[in-house]
């Protein structure tokens, strides 16, 4: 008899590694492309949404690794994705380094950078003085930014890579996965998202569906959403030759502020609840 509720077992592959290791080749030539934008963009938003995206990057690569190595253990999760944005972010100095100390010339530069990378204590040095000396400076200013600043702004930025690849990886190995057939449930937005109206008492919607009063859900098919603003949104999840799967509801609000610019708020209102196989075939959209 399934649980309630979907809960993670804990295992994986021993393979995961193998994979994270590829992984950790494939962003390499990230950390490349990351480097020189960091040190040739002048605009600070840019370089924060650099940061995001490179942190986002990582997160897919690790999130990749799980996903083929069948990771279904949080803390394993959380400590690969630091050791890898550790990686990366070594491996992004190793590049910004010749950067900072010579004229672009990708082919020697390259081979410094590849000198450098098994040699740590160097970048080190090399870090430390850059930090001394500085690089780059604030708007009109004529005075590099230095010292405690400085490292303050590279531990935020390492922070900010940090956070997005660990929340990435930590949702991923929470995803729900059969242990029998030793498979990720399946979720296509196309066909495994509906957007609901949201019923009037959403508690005693909540206790309905922990009960298996699934008509509550299946009711609310084909009812237009009175509030295009606020809704239900129902994720299933699915896999072939089992016979039951889960659903997670979100309540979702979204508000506009003065100049007609939208935000999205979701809830959690259920996350992979247990359902049977019929429940998810009415669910799911044809």
């Amino acid at each position: 008899m399934q649980e309630r509720y979907y809960r993670p077992s804990g295992g994986f592959s021993p393979v995961f590694f193998a994979y994270l290791l590829a992984c950790g080749l494939l962003v390499v030539p990230v950390c490349y492309a990351y480097a020189h934008l960091v040190y040739y963009m002048p605009y600070i938003y840019l370089n924060i949404l650099a940061t995001v995206g490179c942190g986002f990057v990582m997160g897919l690569l690790v999130s990749g690794a799980m996903h083929l190595g069948k990771v279904r253990n949080s803390a394993i999760a959380v400590i690969a994705a630091v050791v890898f944005t550790a990686f990366a972010k070594y491996v992004q100095w190793v590049f910004y380094i010749p950067i900072a100390y010579l004229e672009f010339d990708f082919l020697y530069n390259l081979s410094v950078s590849l000198d450098l990378f098994f040699f740590p204590p160097d970048v080190i040095a090399f870090i430390k003085e850059i930090n001394l000396y500085g690089v780059w400076s604030i708007g009109e200013s004529d005075t590099n930014v230095t010292g405690i600043f400085l490292y303050v702004i590279w531990a935020c930025e390492f922070i900010i890579m940090l956070v997005v690849s660990v929340i990435m990886a930590r949702n991923k190995s929470r995803n729900p996965f059969c242990d029998e057939e030793g498979r990720w449930f399946k979720f296509n937005k196309k066909s495994d998202e509906r957007l609901l109206d949201v019923p009037e008492d959403l508690a005693a919607f909540k206790d309905a569906l922990e009960s298996g009063q699934t008509e509550a859900l299946t009711g609310l098919l084909g009812v237009p959403l009175a509030d295009a603003n606020r809704y239900l949104r129902l994720s299933l999840y699915h896999l072939d030759g089992v016979d039951y799967g889960y659903i997670k509801v979100e309540s979702v609000t979204v508000t506009a502020d003065k100049r007609k610019r939208t935000t999205t708020k979701s809830e959690k209102l259920l996350e992979y609840l247990t359902v049977g196989k019929e429940t998810l075939s009415a669910l799911r959209v044809e």
